[in-house]
Formats: structure tokens, sequence, C-alpha cells
């Protein structure tokens, strides 16, 4: 968050409310951070678990719902998981937005549900296909750098990335540089960066035309 804040990168937590592979902390600890990202002026959404059950689905939303204070909020899930009828049921429950599809196109609706497909992933260009890294810094940038070109060819309006927060550290020098790397390169080439709350604004007021 300090790095962010410093670089004016307007980011959404994703925060868990249910417990999965390699996800387990307390609704007491997730509600914690939901407060520090929120009063440190970020936006926060879940990090989702359930995506079979509309029971789960709706348990999920209304748990970060009233632990975080918020209505209005969108979903990522944990490990991207999904079926055929998960983003009905997202959009069912009253999710404003969703970022689990792994793609590089254009915001959709399912519903009145926003899909932000994800362009970018840490762990997808830095393990390349494997569980450990196999990439070192100067391949990761090159592969980042052509991903945005083949945004670029596909006209995207918006570019979705992610990376996991835990990688922000000195034990993981790959990762951390490369997350300082590309905020800095995509700055210094003119890229503006939003949020998906101003994004759905943008697109609800209708100032980008989606094709």
């Amino acid at each position: 968050m300090k790095f962010d804040k410093e670089k004016d990168i307007p980011s959404i937590f994703f925060i868990g409310v249910s417990k999965g592979r390699g996800l387990s902390y307390s609704l007491r600890d997730a509600e914690f951070w939901i407060k520090k990202i929120l009063g440190e002026g970020f936006k926060v959404g879940v990090h989702g678990i359930a995506f079979e059950s509309y029971a789960d689905i709706k348990l999920e939303y209304e748990t970060f719902k009233k632990i975080s204070g918020l209505d209005r909020f969108g979903i990522r899930m944990h490990y991207l998981k999904a079926n055929n009828e998960t983003f009905e049921m997202f959009d069912k429950v009253g999710y404003i937005y969703d970022s689990s599809v792994y793609d590089l196109k254009n915001p959709f609706k399912i519903g009145n549900l926003w899909e932000f497909p994800l362009c970018l992933m840490d762990g997808y260009i830095v393990n390349r296909n494997s569980r450990y890294q196999n990439q070192n810094l100067k391949q990761i940038k090159e592969t980042t750098k052509e991903m945005i070109e083949e945004a670029f060819k596909k006209n995207l309006k918006y570019f979705t990335f992610l990376f996991h927060d835990s990688y922000f550290s000195n034990s993981f020098k790959s990762w951390k540089d490369w997350y300082i790397w590309v905020i800095e390169h995509l700055k210094s080439n003119g890229f503006e960066f939003i949020n998906y709350r101003e994004a759905i604004e943008e697109l609800e007021n209708k100032k980008l035309i989606i094709q």
C-alpha cells in the first residue's frame, strides 16, 4: 500500500472470507485488513473461494458485506476457478464486477455484472507452466512487453494485471523488481491507472465505446 500510494496507483485488494488451498486466515484478520486498506484510501473486493454452489457464493458475499460495511463490491476467484454457471451466480448474488477470466479481451457484461478479463498475472509469467520460478527478470520483462503489445493490437481499452502482495519482498526479488519496473514502465509510456469502480463509471457513462 505504501508503494502504490507513493506511485498514485489506485489498486484494489482482494480479501478472502472463506478458507481454501493456501488461504487460511481468520475473519478477524480479514476484517482488520479490510478496514486498514479502506482507511488507506484503497478499494477492497472478495478473494472468492466458492464457485459451484449458489448458497456458498451468497454466504461469502454476505459475510464480506457484513464485515466490510460495503454494499457495492466485486470479486476475483482464488486460482481463477469458475464453471459455466459461476458468473451468472455472481450477478444474481449482487457482485458488480468480476475479474476471474484470464484473457486479452475488453470488458463485457453478464447481466448486471461487469467482467474485466485479467490480462496479466505475476505467477503465469514468472513460473511459466511450472510450480516454481523458471524465468529471470529479463525474460519476465520481455513477456510483459509482448503482452502489452498484443493488447494494443486487439484494441484493448483496459489492461488488468494482478500482483500478489506477499511477493513484494526481497525474499522474492524478481517478483518485487518486476512489479516496481512494470509500474514505472507503464507510467513512462503514458498509461493511466484506474480501478474497477472507476472503470465501471466510465463504461456506464459511455465515455468509452467497447467493440
